[in-house]
């Protein structure tokens, strides 16, 4: 289960610098790239601060490993395509298992700021399951 909310849609539920967040529950595989905010086309500067927290809610029956957030963006400088690790993974296997990081990324007007989960492993009958929060606010 997940959701995404931004401040277009939202901005009763943000506070000041905060344009939109993801919230992830009982994910039991890695997070493929979703559309987190799309930078308005009018947007003279696009240069935001993304941070990711994650935690294990259910450990797997041997090992786990707890992915780390991709970002993917497209450069207003360069217009390349770029994408960034926010966070590494972690290999605890239990309910104090986390993972965090943020990172400052410069996105072009008129285009999409993804993320992802990616590492994800879990072996045994019962799956690792992790809980994954994200933010994006205005620098």
């Amino acid at each position: 289960m997940s959701y995404i909310k931004s401040i277009m849609d939202n901005p009763g539920d943000f506070d000041a610098m905060t344009i939109a967040r993801a919230d992830y529950a009982g994910q039991t595989a890695n997070i493929p790239f979703t559309p987190l905010f799309s930078v308005p086309a009018s947007e003279a500067t696009g240069t935001f601060e993304i941070r990711g927290y994650a935690s294990v809610t259910t450990p797997a029956t041997t090992s786990s490993t707890l992915p780390a957030f991709y970002v993917g963006w497209t450069d207003a400088d360069s217009g390349g395509a770029m994408t960034t690790t926010v966070g590494v993974t972690e290999t605890g296997n239990a309910l104090t298992t986390f993972a965090q990081g943020q990172a400052i990324i410069n996105a072009a007007p008129g285009t999409e700021i993804q993320v992802a989960t990616v590492g994800y492993a879990s072996i045994g009958a019962t799956p690792m399951a992790y809980a994954a929060h994200v933010v994006l606010q205005k620098v």
